[in-house]
């Protein structure tokens, strides 16, 4: 199983580069309402609204979501009081991605614990939950 953790922040206002002030971590992925970013694809997609995101894979997918969450600790702990109050940020999650990788065999199942230690560290920083599980 490959799991990842991301803080995201968006807002129809939202202006990137301020919250990477702010917040002085760069996103992995930034943009303001209506910007043009390219896909993987020929297609580009234009932004329906100003977006920050930050994602723990670039570590590693292995890692168990205790290690990401001490890793989302460790880069925002100097600003995790500030995440309620970014400007035209209108809303700021984590999002815990899980995917179902071929060593975890056919079962179509993705299951996953959530730990009452990470459940305390997820409490601990205040902010909304969004998991996307992914599987065959």
């Amino acid at each position: 199983m490959q799991t990842t953790l991301a803080l995201r922040i968006t807002g129809d206002l939202l202006d990137p580069e301020e919250i990477t002030q702010i917040l002085k971590v760069h996103p992995r992925s930034s943009g303001r309402k209506g910007s043009v970013r390219a896909t993987r694809s020929p297609k580009e997609i234009i932004s329906k609204f100003g977006f920050w995101f930050w994602k723990s894979d670039d570590v590693s997918y292995a890692m168990p979501i205790m290690d990401h969450l001490a890793l989302l600790k460790s880069t925002f702990g100097h600003a995790r009081d500030l995440f309620g109050s970014l400007p035209n940020a209108e809303y700021v999650w984590l999002n815990i991605c899980i995917v179902k990788t071929e060593e975890d065999g056919a079962d179509s199942c993705v299951e996953f614990m959530l730990d009452a230690k990470s459940a305390a560290v997820i409490a601990e920083i205040g902010l909304p939950v969004e998991f996307s599980i992914y599987g065959d």
